[in-house]
């Protein structure tokens, strides 16, 4: 599941709460896993994937075990905020072999994670993460093939064969744009 809407501060590197949209959403999405669960969940240690988490956790139970791997990818050091946007737009237009090693590396430590998991887990992350898993599982080679919507609900088999068995809501493509006078993820 991706985290609920924040104000958007990915270029800064920030760590927003989510607004009062994303605590809605994050509502809603409890409400519509109340009956896949109780399951573990694992969440970003980003603040706004940890809220998205909490409804559902609260629900069923359980703690919320914090995973950095699930973190949300960040632009190179050096790049400033201006050009963040620019490096993601170009990242989303490459293929995994094209892409730079430090995003293959964040990739591979994703897929690994996944692949680790022992039975029905809740991993509540970002766009980036979403996208790798479903990817992985569909066998693309695109870096960003999925772009999930705030809190949308994605549903991923893995194991020896990974299998896609749903995809949540996505983005529309109108929204995919990254001008940097209008960021959006």
């Amino acid at each position: 599941m991706r985290h609920g809407s924040a104000p958007s501060e990915w270029a800064t590197r920030g760590d927003p709460d989510l607004n009062a949209r994303g605590r809605r959403q994050a509502r809603l999405a409890c409400a519509g896993l109340q009956r896949l669960g109780p399951m573990p969940i694992l969440s970003s240690p980003l603040k706004r994937a940890v809220q998205t988490a909490t409804p559902i956790a609260e629900r069923w139970g359980v703690p919320i075990r914090i995973d950095p791997v699930l973190r949300d990818i960040e632009p190179p050091s050096g790049v400033t905020p201006p050009e963040a946007w620019s490096w993601l737009q170009r990242l989303t237009q490459e293929t995994w072999d094209e892409s730079p090693g430090e995003v293959r590396a964040l990739r591979d430590e994703i897929i690994r994670l996944a692949s680790e998991l022992r039975g029905d887990t809740l991993l509540v992350t970002h766009m980036f993460t979403i996208s790798v898993l479903l990817g992985h599982a569909s066998g693309g080679e695109e870096t960003m093939p999925f772009w999930p919507d705030n809190c949308s609900i994605s549903i991923v088999e893995t194991g020896d064969r990974w299998r896609l068995v749903r995809v949540g809501r996505q983005i529309a493509a109108a929204r995919r744009s990254f001008a940097p006078s209008e960021p959006r993820r």
